[in-house]
């Protein structure tokens, strides 16, 4: 059986500021370390073994990883899972603060990549 390998890469806000660094700092190393290996059985085996791992937000083309309480959102790009924003999910439902969150700096990276394909033309 073949897998779609993933790329991972964090996203940079314009300011600078790495909102999921940001998030995996502030979380003891034994949490770092259960999300980081549940990214990495998705970066080497794909979303169609990790979907028990990720939920994908369909109206919002967002994925979202669930490892506990933790929440990472994530998007794919063209082999690349680009590391969003991070949260611990207090409740069953999704904080919509969080998904706002995660939907700006999605379209935030759709404009970034359409500004950078205009300037390479």
């Amino acid at each position: 059986m073949h897998y779609k390998k993933l790329f991972t890469q964090e996203y940079i806000k314009p300011n600078g500021k790495i909102p999921i660094r940001e998030f995996l700092d502030s979380l003891e190393n034994t949490s770092v370390v259960r999300l980081l290996s549940k990214l990495h059985i998705i970066e080497e085996l794909g979303l169609s073994v990790g979907r028990n791992l990720a939920k994908y937000f369909n109206n919002h083309k967002l994925w979202e990883l669930r490892v506990n309480n933790l929440r990472v959102f994530f998007i794919v790009d063209e082999g690349h899972m680009i590391l969003l924003n991070g949260f611990i999910k207090k409740s069953n439902k999704t904080p919509q603060k969080e998904l706002n969150l995660a939907v700006c700096m999605r379209n935030e990276w759709i404009n970034s990549k359409v500004q950078i394909v205009r300037k390479i033309r």
